[in-house]
């Protein structure tokens, strides 16, 4: 899976490319934000308008990312569908990652404080 990287001013975007998060590329997703994070961003945004599935693996690496950032990073995802966001909703990960529908909404959302 290829995940494109955009970094700039402290806030890190990164876009998975494929349409599965899953146990064959998750690790993909952790040693990403592990650079990302070893620069002390304030700010990661995953961006999934690209991805159709996430299994458990793809989960644990949402959670991989949550601990290896700093306290004060904000970790957003942006970009899911109705079915990806239950993914999400059901263990509760959306009180650990706010989700918004779209990137302009996540970025709009760190202005605005709204996360």
């Amino acid at each position: 899976m290829d995940i494109l990287v955009d970094e700039e001013d402290g806030l890190v975007i990164l876009r998975p490319e494929g349409p599965r998060l899953n146990w064959e590329n998750s690790g993909e997703l952790r040693a990403f934000s592990g650079e990302a994070l070893a620069c002390q961003v304030k700010t990661v945004i995953v961006d999934l308008c690209n991805v159709d599935y996430i299994d458990s693996d793809g989960l644990g690496a949402f959670i991989a990312v949550r601990k290896n950032a700093e306290e004060d990073c904000k970790v957003l995802i942006c970009g899911i569908d109705e079915n990806l966001e239950s993914i999400f909703r059901l263990p509760r990960l959306d009180q650990i990652f706010p989700i918004h529908p779209n990137l302009d909404s996540a970025i709009d959302s760190l202005s605005n404080d709204k996360i």
